[in-house]
C-alpha cells in the first residue's frame, strides 16, 4: 500500500524527512508513506491561509492516482481539500481531524483540542462541530506560541505540559494535538499527563492501513471536476479574506 501524506508546507527539508520518518514507523512493513510538500502558507494566522492552503494541497492530491498511491491524507489538521481529493481521484482520503475526534470519542466520552494559537484552534471547534462532536469537547486549549517559539522542543514541552494537565483536570479522557507536525512527543506526554494523547497524523495512516486491509474504500466513485472546480474559486476567496501568507514559486 501506498499512501500520499501532503503538507501544506515545512520549515525545511529536514523536517520534512523527520516526519516521514516517524510516519513511516508508525505503520507495517507493506505500507510506503510519501510525504510531500506544497507552495502553501508555512504558518496558519488567518482564514486566508487556510484557503490558500487547500487549494495548494488539492492541487498536489488530484495527482495521487496517476502517480500510483492508494489513499491520500492531507497533513493537516484542520483536514483541508478531503472531499475534493477523494471526488477528483476516487482514493481513499481521510482527514487527520475527523480520524481524532471519532478515535477519542471511542477513548472515552469527553476530549480536549490544543492548538497553537487562537485561530487554528477556533478552527478546530468549528470542525468539531460540524463532524458532530461538539458536545465531546471537555475543553479547548491554546499553547500560545508564536511561530518561532512553536519550533522549540522545550518551549513546546513545557506549553503541551501545561496544558495537557489542565486538560485533564477539565475531565478529558483523551487529548488531540492541534498540529500534524507534533510527531515524537505523544508517549512523552501521555506518559506525563496519564490520559490518552492522539498525534492526528499517525493515527489517521493507522486507519488508512487498517481499512486497505479490510479493503474498504476501493471503490469510491469519482466525480470528475466539480469538487476541482469549486476549489479553483478560493484563491479569490482568500484574496477576499486578505492577510494570507503568499505562495513562492
Amino acid at each position: 500500500m501506498k499512501i500520499k501524506a501532503i503538507a501544506p508546507a515545512l520549515r525545511d527539508e529536514e523536517q520534512r524527512k523527520e516526519i516521514e520518518a516517524a510516519y513511516r514507523r508508525c505503520v507495517g512493513k507493506n505500507v510506503v508513506v510519501d510525504l510531500v510538500t506544497t507552495r502553501g502558507p508555512g504558518r496558519f494566522e488567518t482564514r486566508a491561509d487556510e484557503l490558500i492552503s487547500e487549494y495548494c494541497i488539492f492541487e498536489e492530491g488530484k495527482k495521487a492516482r496517476q502517480e500510483g498511491y492508494d489513499a491520500v491524507m492531507p497533513d493537516c489538521v484542520m483536514d483541508p481539500a478531503v472531499e475534493a481529493i477523494r471526488d477528483s481521484t476516487g482514493l481513499l482520503t481521510l482527514g487527520p481531524l475527523r480520524v481524532s475526534v471519532n478515535i477519542g470519542s471511542l477513548v472515552g466520552p469527553r476530549f480536549s483540542l490544543v492548538a497553537r494559537n487562537e485561530f487554528v484552534l477556533g478552527r478546530l471547534k468549528s470542525k468539531v462541530a460540524c463532524y458532530g462532536f461538539e458536545s465531546n469537547i471537555a475543553s479547548a486549549q491554546c499553547l500560545d506560541l508564536s511561530y518561532e517559539e512553536f519550533q522549540s522542543e522545550i518551549l513546546l514541552k513545557q506549553a503541551l505540559l501545561r496544558e495537557g494537565i489542565r486538560s485533564r483536570k477539565n475531565g478529558a479522557c483523551a487529548l488531540i494535538l492541534g498540529c500534524t507536525t507534533i510527531v515524537d512527543l505523544d508517549s512523552w506526554l501521555q506518559s506525563e499527563i496519564g490520559i490518552t494523547v492522539i498525534a492526528p497524523g499517525k493515527v489517521t495512516l493507522k486507519v488508512l492501513e487498517a481499512l486497505a486491509g479490510l479493503n474498504y474504500g476501493q471503490f469510491v466513485e469519482q466525480q470528475g471536476g466539480e469538487r476541482e472546480s469549486d476549489l479553483h474559486s478560493v484563491l479569490d476567496d482568500a484574496n477576499s479574506a486578505g492577510g494570507a501568507s503568499p505562495i513562492s514559486d
